[in-house]
């Protein structure tokens, strides 16, 4: 057997080194790029990454660094677990330690954190369970929630808010049917002058008492849903500047500071109705400064994306923001998330109806706009306001009625209340038209056929329990297409209300109204062709 030359066996050996070598060189090159790439994705990642071990922080990415910048925390060299709100330890109290040991623990946690000053932060981590150098440990990844966590509670409010809404618009409207009663038989009375004139200061204190009931209800409808809103295109800033005008006038001890944007767009609203959301915010900045203080008044033009509007159901596009910001005392979490409700109230007992922002969520919902709100305890609260902008031209406002109107005719009263159509028969009777009643909508219908010949106008409930006062509307119609129709109804004009009017009703009228009211309603419905 013939042996190989020492030469020829070292040059094998070096060929075969060789391409050991080339193939470790090629695999430090694989690894090598796979740890950049790894680099990368981590040190770019929008996630806090780190590894905690020992409840000691042995990694972490810039993103860590980052993350808790907004109430002034560092993650990349100290433990989160000493940054949790106090609400949420105990909810987080062993993921660290008792977790860290079993195997495959993988898990997602949604919490606050908080620095001394009680700031917060909401944040989602998902952990897992290593090992590192052969001992347990857990790598985090954390993100920031604040801003998709405002969106839901936004929405959760939202929601909330029209559910409140649909309770308070029902206690509305049987209120409203009381105080007609109480409206109508005091008309009625105030027509026999020598029965009432020993008594008119009486008479007079119930009216005023019926009124402050009526304006409350107001309230409570705008808040649930439109009333009869008289809308036309206007100036924000003039509004800002006579309101805050008259609010600087009776209330020295509180400076004004405005900041109106030039050339701000034009919005379409009841000037009556944002007068009252202002004032109401005015006022409430003012109990939130009882020692007196700074109101900061501000409008900007602005346009929102659809991601701006999601949290509160609007259209994207152009509007108009109007913001109000106090230094006053400012309200905790627990206060902040109440204070859209209707009669809650942090103010003493007869100091307050715990109306007045309530409506006006509901009036600037019901205007297609929304609020918002930041406020710290101790540290002011800013309001801000946005409607939406418009291209219409500025128009005059309507005069309103005043006297009361007499004619003649026949007319059919629909309610479901007696005390109603008792004293809206004899109102309507003082009027000068003959009056035929009906209780309810099955009665109505009966009624318009027996007496369809003569019958020039209907007087319509809306909610009744037999047959709706829409489901009406439509049968009497289909008996006779040119019968004129005016709605009566505790509730506002909107919804199942406007539907009836889009149907060819010629009018609504909202409880509790007075006697001339009523009488310059009917006449300017019969006096249509």
């Amino acid at each position: 057997m013939r042996r190989k030359p020492v030469s020829e066996i070292s040059a094998q050996r070096i060929s075969d080194l060789e391409k050991k070598l080339r193939l470790a060189e090629k695999k430090l090159k694989e690894i090598r790029g796979s740890e950049k790439k790894y680099r990368l994705l981590i040190e770019n990642a929008n996630d806090a990454i780190f590894i905690i071990q020992d409840r000691e922080v042995i990694f972490s990415n810039p993103k860590t660094r980052d993350i808790g910048k907004p109430i002034s925390i560092d993650l990349s060299t100290t433990p989160f677990t000493d940054f949790i709100h106090s609400e949420d330890q105990q909810y987080l109290a062993n993921i660290l330690t008792d977790e860290a040991q079993k195997e495959q623990s993988n898990h997602t946690y949604t919490f606050r954190l908080a620095n001394p000053d009680k700031d917060e932060l909401w944040v989602e981590m998902h952990k897992t369970s290593i090992q590192w150098t052969g001992e347990p440990a857990a790598i985090c990844f954390l993100r920031d929630i604040s801003s998709s966590r405002k969106r839901e509670e936004q929405s959760q409010l939202s929601k909330k808010m029209e559910a409140i809404g649909t309770l308070a618009g029902g206690v509305a409207h049987n209120f409203n049917n009381l105080l007609q009663v109480i409206q109508g038989n005091i008309s009625y009375l105030m027509l026999d002058e020598n029965f009432c004139a020993p008594h008119m200061e009486e008479i007079s204190n119930i009216e005023r008492s019926i009124e402050s009931g009526a304006n409350l209800t107001r309230q409570l409808l705008s808040f649930a849903r439109a009333s009869d809103y008289c809308l036309k295109p206007v100036d924000i800033n003039d509004i800002v500047d006579n309101t805050s005008h008259m609010f600087d006038h009776t209330c020295k001890e509180i400076k004004i500071h405005k900041y109106l944007q030039k050339n701000i767009w034009t919005v379409e609203v009841d000037v009556g109705q944002i007068e009252l959301v202002l004032i109401n915010f005015y006022i409430n900045s003012r109990h939130a400064m009882f020692e007196g203080g700074d109101l900061y008044l501000y409008t900007e033009n602005i346009v929102f994306s659809e991601s701006g509007v999601m949290p509160y159901e609007k259209e994207a596009g152009k509007y108009v923001k109007v913001s109000i910001t106090d230094t006053g005392v400012g309200m905790d979490e627990k206060v902040s998330n109440k204070i859209f409700e209707p009669f809650f109230t942090t103010k003493k007992e007869g100091v307050g109806t715990g109306l007045g922002l309530s409506t006006a969520y509901g009036v600037i919902k019901q205007h297609g706009g929304f609020i918002s709100f930041d406020t710290e305890k101790g540290k002011g609260t800013t309001f801000n306001i946005y409607l939406p902008a418009s291209d219409k031209a500025i128009i005059p406002i309507k005069a309103s009625y005043e006297n009361l109107e007499i004619g003649t005719g026949t007319i059919l009263l629909v309610d479901d209340e007696n005390t109603v159509i008792t004293i809206g028969k004899l109102l309507i009777e003082e009027m000068g038209y003959n009056v035929i009643t009906a209780h309810g909508g099955r009665h109505a219908i009966d009624k318009f056929k027996e007496n369809m010949d003569k019958i020039d106008m209907v007087i319509l409930d809306i909610i009744m329990p037999d047959i709706d006062g829409g489901k009406v509307f439509d049968r009497i119609k289909a008996l006779n297409p040119e019968i004129k129709v005016l709605l009566s109804s505790g509730y506002s004009k909107d919804g199942y209300a406007e539907s009836i009017l889009e149907r060819g009703c010629d009018g609504f009228i909202q409880k509790p109204f007075k006697m001339e009211r009523l009488s310059f309603e009917i006449k300017k419905i019969l006096n249509r062709p």
